[in-house]
């Protein structure tokens, strides 16, 4: 395993770490397994993904890599079964930020039409993850 690979397996168990305490004490049910992905020299690396449900609303989130222009790490939030996106994470040199279409007190809004961006904390997973599920379940 090469040290960007192993660095972003560690980014991203930071990251469940984040989301299993921003769930804590929730209705949120998450279910963690492993993906393999293939990092620069050819080699297997094992990252882990959620499966976080809350009655009807099932999300995953989908670790998608590290040599991203303008990122350390990036991965996505998808509502499931349809693969709609509804949030992605992405590394900095400062952290996890999320950008979502579910702005909230927490979101800074770059330009009108953009997704809201906030650090990615235990406050900021729930909120974001509280108004999919309230968006989820109005559409039901």
């Amino acid at each position: 395993m090469s040290k960007r690979s192993d660095d972003y397996t560690k980014q991203i168990n930071d990251l469940v770490e984040v989301f299993q305490s921003a769930t804590d004490g929730t209705e949120w049910a998450i279910l963690v397994e492993a993906k393999v992905m293939r990092d620069e020299d050819e080699h297997n690396v094992k990252v882990p993904t959620l499966t976080l449900q809350k009655g009807p609303t099932r999300l995953y989130l989908d670790p998608t890599g590290y040599d991203i222009p303008g990122a350390e790490g990036v991965a996505d939030l998808y509502l499931m079964p349809s693969g709609e996106p509804m949030a992605s994470l992405y590394r900095d040199a400062e952290g996890w930020r999320i950008h979502s279409p579910f702005p909230s007190e927490i979101m800074t809004m770059a330009k009108p039409k953009e997704w809201g961006r906030a650090n990615a904390d235990d406050k900021s997973i729930r909120i974001v993850l509280e108004a999919i599920a309230k968006n989820v379940a109005s559409k039901i």
